[in-house]
């Protein structure tokens, strides 16, 4: 649930399309919703956040390069565009189907968050099987699951 109210939330919300965003979001175990800079709203997990969209549809997800660079070649994303050497990614939502493209990436970058945390050597199954059904470029796919796989091996040491 978002962690701010009035004035605040209804500008963070102006579109049909941030707020279609926000409230599928929101909805994923876990998950937080805090007003981010130039009123967005800001995704986190275990207090790290995982994106945040802008009041106009503008989204920015962070990743690692390795998974930035597969996304941004095939044309799924663009790099940021304040800080286009980072791993930052920026979509802009519009249409249902970017709806759609933005909940998928940051999906991605929840799982991402999830593989990492520290206490879950358990359901990486269940992340992997999601990893396999979301619809990514073969680069950034092999990126998640080596990830997965190196976090098996941490957990079964």
């Amino acid at each position: 649930m978002i962690q701010f109210s009035g004035r605040k939330k209804r500008r963070a919300l102006e579109s049909e399309a941030v707020h279609r965003v926000v409230t599928e979001v929101e909805t994923w175990p876990g998950v937080v919703t805090a007003p981010h800079q130039f009123g967005a709203v800001e995704f986190q997990l275990d207090g790290t956040e995982f994106g945040h969209i802008h009041r106009d549809g503008t989204l920015d997800v962070p990743f690692v390069r390795r998974l930035r660079n597969p996304l941004v070649a095939a044309g799924a994303v663009s790099r940021h565009r304040w800080v286009p050497n980072s791993g930052w990614v920026t979509l802009h939502v519009e249409s249902d189907e970017d709806i759609e493209r933005a909940v998928r990436l940051l999906r991605l970058s929840y799982l991402y968050r999830l593989i990492l945390r520290p206490e879950r050597p358990l359901g990486l199954d269940d992340i992997a099987s999601e990893i396999e059904g979301i619809e990514l470029p073969l680069e950034a796919r092999r990126g998640m699951l080596d990830l997965l796989a190196r976090r098996r091996s941490a957990a079964n040491a």
